[in-house]
């Protein structure tokens, strides 16, 4: 839910990360998930571009939070089951939103303000309004440009954690590289 504040993001970063866990799975490993988290990824690819090129549907609470439980649960269950992925790969994989979440924690904390209330200080919220005084075009354009940029961001460490095999330690450094970016 942290993540959700612009056209695309949660949804696309959360198709991308299941679509990543069922690679990570491996083969004869877990039977019924792999396939199971491809399925939820390509519905919810299909959400997510709906939801970025016209912003008309939204994740809300319900959506996100369950995108968050299935993508914890299964990261979980990857981890503790294959012995071939490292607990660092899941990580990894979600570096953007755990992020996202501690950075905002310690900023509120930092500022003497409830770790709770919400902000327009997230990377989304400051890219977007960055855009808006930038680029002299629509609004809704401008959101979906920012989802894209953010999802991009998001993604990267997702796609360097599958060319390393998601294997310790490299997943290790990767993970304090990508937090320190």
């Amino acid at each position: 839910n942290f993540i959700d504040g612009v056209n695309g993001v949660a949804s696309g970063l959360g198709a991308f990360t299941l679509f990543i866990f069922s690679i990570l799975i491996g083969e004869n490993v877990l039977y019924g998930l792999k396939e199971f988290l491809v399925l939820m990824s390509c519905i919810t690819l299909a959400f997510s571009i709906i939801n970025l090129f016209s912003g008309k549907i939204f994740l809300g609470d319900a959506g996100a939070y369950f995108l968050g439980c299935l993508i914890g649960w299964s990261g979980v269950l990857i981890a503790t089951k294959n012995p071939n992925v490292s607990p660092w790969a899941i990580f990894l994989i979600i570096i953007y939103p755990a992020t996202e979440i501690t950075v905002s924690v310690f900023r509120r904390i930092f500022r003497k303000t409830s770790p709770i209330i919400a902000d327009n200080l997230h990377l989304h919220s400051l890219l977007y309004q960055f855009l808006s005084k930038n680029i002299n075009i629509n609004s809704k354009l401008i959101n979906s440009i920012t989802g894209v940029i953010i999802l991009v961001v998001g993604i990267l460490p997702g796609i360097y954690c599958i060319k390393i095999n998601g294997l310790f330690p490299n997943t290790l450094k990767a993970c304090i590289f990508f937090f320190l970016v």
